[in-house]
């Protein structure tokens, strides 16, 4: 918990940093890509064989990238002035999305919350029928942790 918060901080400090007065955006870009590489990494790994032991030993890098690729996109514009501007919305979406749905409720949580600063400043996404749809089969199911809602409600 304690390091959620110190993490949102420090984030929130390099956005105000670096979009109101270096502009040094590739730094920003540079943390992402190591973020959001490690993710793919793991999808791209798990989707290989769910039952790889090495996966196990990336679970808190995962988590804290889940977690920090979601407060980058809430504080930075990835997309802003590309030609394929819906480009990296998109995959950031896809693979939130992805690691929303898995059974692990400690990576679903993180999911969640990654997803969460993203709709912050993506909002027409979270308005997509998939989404909705997650949020809705969370709250609903009675199978459903109290931490996954409360994550969701939040």
């Amino acid at each position: 918990w304690y390091q959620r918060r110190v993490r949102e901080a420090c984030i929130s400090c390099l956005g105000v940093i670096i979009n109101t007065m270096t502009h040094n955006y590739k730094l920003a870009q540079d943390c992402f890509k190591k973020f959001f590489i490690c993710l793919a990494q793991y999808r791209k790994q798990y989707t290989a064989d769910p039952d790889d032991e090495s996966l196990a030993g990336e679970k808190q890098r995962v988590i804290r990238s889940l977690f920090t690729v979601g407060l980058l996109c809430q504080h930075f514009e990835f997309d802003h002035g590309k030609p394929h501007a819906a480009t990296i919305q998109i995959q950031v979406y896809e693979i939130l999305m992805f690691f929303a749905g898995f059974s692990d409720e400690e990576i679903r949580q993180n999911a969640i919350a990654g997803l969460g600063f993203f709709f912050i400043r993506h909002d027409k996404l979270m308005l997509k029928a998939e989404s909705k749809q997650l949020y809705m089969d969370i709250l609903k199911g009675f199978d459903a942790p109290v931490k996954l809602k409360w994550r969701v409600l939040k």
